[in-house]
């Protein structure tokens, strides 16, 4: 059997799969919209921004928990010291005003306050040793970006909280602005709760930017002729708009 047949059997179990109860289509397609998104944003989103950095499952603190919620990418342009907070929906369904409200909350922090709220996380008693080795992954992640410096690295691993922040310093970028992009299947929001479809529609029309998976298959199908992956994602997203 061909390579060919091998990728496109991929998105059609996807398509199919993702009808089922439980199966979480979102979680699995969140890759390919990925590697495609600097293109996405590139050709539909106003700004037209080039894209320096895309980090996944970027946490916001559930302030003043030390848990978080997660923000599926976030997205960095440097030129213009623009944050975009990017959320993928394959459900429409799944749009609520919970999350609305953690995503509003992250936009009015500034992103020394979004990095030490990781440093909280970190090293809180809560967190399992395993979480911890990913958070600290995390900031030599950022720090690789280049969207803060680790000083001291020697003992950044073992120092109190204030310690460790003294250490990481985020006067790399000033952050001049900090959007909200959802990217989604349509903008009809029929299949909303009903309770909160006023609301999310509202949030979306007003502070967010949408892109919907028409405008993907319209950027896909642009550069679908430079790989057989690309190609075959570009055929599948139209199929995901239900």
């Amino acid at each position: 059997m061909s390579k060919a047949t091998k990728t496109q059997q991929l998105f059609d179990k996807l398509t199919e799969w993702g009808n089922l109860p439980k199966y979480q289509l979102e979680r699995r397609a969140d890759i390919f919209f990925a590697v495609h998104l600097s293109d996405i944003l590139k050709a539909e989103h106003p700004d037209k921004p080039d894209i320096d950095a895309i980090i996944p499952e970027f946490p916001l603190r559930k302030r003043p928990k030390c848990s978080s919620n997660n923000v599926d990418y976030l997205c960095v342009n440097k030129k213009t010291n623009t944050m975009y907070l990017v959320e993928l929906k394959t459900d429409m369904a799944s749009l609520n005003m919970k999350q609305n409200d953690y995503l509003r909350k992250g936009l009015n922090l500034s992103f020394r306050e979004l990095v030490d709220d990781i440093i909280e996380i970190m090293k809180s008693s809560s967190c399992r040793k395993e979480a911890k080795v990913k958070y600290h992954e995390l900031l030599h992640y950022l720090n690789e970006l280049e969207l803060l410096t680790l000083e001291n690295k020697e003992s950044f691993w073992r120092g109190r909280i204030e310690h460790v922040k003294r250490n990481v310093k985020c006067e790399n970028l000033k952050w001049g602005k900090k959007k909200c992009i959802f990217i989604q299947p349509t903008t009809t929001y029929d299949k909303i709760k009903k309770a909160e479809r006023a609301s999310v529609e509202e949030f979306q029309r007003n502070e967010c930017d949408v892109i919907d998976f028409n405008c993907v298959a319209r950027v896909l199908a642009e550069i679908s002729s430079q790989d057989e992956l690309t190609a075959a994602f570009c055929e599948t997203v139209p199929k995901w708009i239900r």
